[in-house]
C-alpha cells in the first residue's frame, strides 16, 4: 500500500504505471498495489505505527541518527506482530523459501534481457 505519492505511483493524467520499476517489481512478486485514501491515516496504519515507536524510540535520546534507530528497528528490535523475530530474520527466512527464489530469478533473468 503506498499514498499517492509520485515516488512510487505516478499520479498524474495519462501515467503508464506498468513502466515504472515499482509497478514492475509487484507483477514480478505478484504483488496487489494498493493507494491509501487521502488525507486517511487509518488506511495506513503499518507506516503510522512506525513513525509512532519512532517517536517514542528514537527521541530518547539513545540512538545517534535516523539510520541507526533504523538499523536497530530491522536487525536487533523484536516485532510482536513478525513471532517476535526481526525483519531481517523473517527476510532472511523468506529467502530460503523455493517460490521466492524462483520469483527473484524470473526478475532477474527479465532485467538482462
Amino acid at each position: 500500500m503506498t499514498d499517492h505519492g509520485s515516488t512510487y505511483y505516478a499520479n498524474h493524467p495519462g501515467a503508464e504505471q506498468e513502466n515504472t520499476e515499482f509497478r514492475k517489481t509487484l507483477d514480478a512478486l505478484g504483488i496487489k498495489h494498493c493507494l491509501a485514501r487521502i488525507n486517511r491515516p487509518q488506511t495506513n496504519g503499518k507506516i503510522e505505527r512506525f513513525f509512532l515507536t519512532y517517536k517514542t524510540e528514537f527521541l530518547t535520546g539513545n540512538f545517534t541518527c535516523i539510520k541507526d534507530y533504523i538499523k536497530h528497528y530491522n536487525e536487533q528490535r523484536q516485532h510482536m506482530s513478525l513471532n517476535y523475530k526481526t525483519p531481517k530474520q523473517v527476510w532472511d527466512d523468506l529467502k530460503n523459501v523455493k517460490w521466492f527464489r524462483d520469483v527473484k530469478q524470473f526478475r532477474d533473468n527479465r532485467q538482462r534481457s
